[in-house]
């Protein structure tokens, strides 16, 4: 996640958008170790999942829906169609980016902690 972090802080590169795969109908959604991640009905240009299959994304550390990008622990995603979330978990995209923006500043604190691993 610091790592992930580091890359947000420092924008994505060329290669990095080069690379990124797209997630088509993604919605938020929470792992079951109480991550807030994407979950998407299909994905496009993944490394390691076969085209239009569905995903459920690591850890979300980014998310800027008015340029289309995401930034997971993983990996810069661009981001499709948005899909409102179903059931009872509907958050506000104010209050993700807020916690989100929250998060990214404790990362980038405890980033002196992981440097030299």
């Amino acid at each position: 996640m610091v790592e992930a972090a580091a890359a947000v802080l420092t924008g994505p590169t060329q290669e990095d958008l080069a690379a990124a795969p797209t997630l088509h109908d993604w919605a938020f959604a929470i792992s079951g170790i109480g991550n807030l991640c994407l979950d998407a009905t299909g994905v496009t240009g993944h490394p390691h999942l076969p085209e239009d299959e569905a995903v459920f994304t690591s850890a979300l550390v980014f998310l800027d829906p008015a340029r289309g990008l995401a930034r997971t622990s993983s990996r810069w995603y661009r981001l499709g169609k948005h899909r409102e979330n179903e059931g009872r978990f509907r958050p506000e995209m104010a209050d993700v980016q807020a916690f989100l923006n929250a998060q990214l500043v404790l990362l980038d604190a405890a980033r002196p902690a992981f440097e030299g691993r």
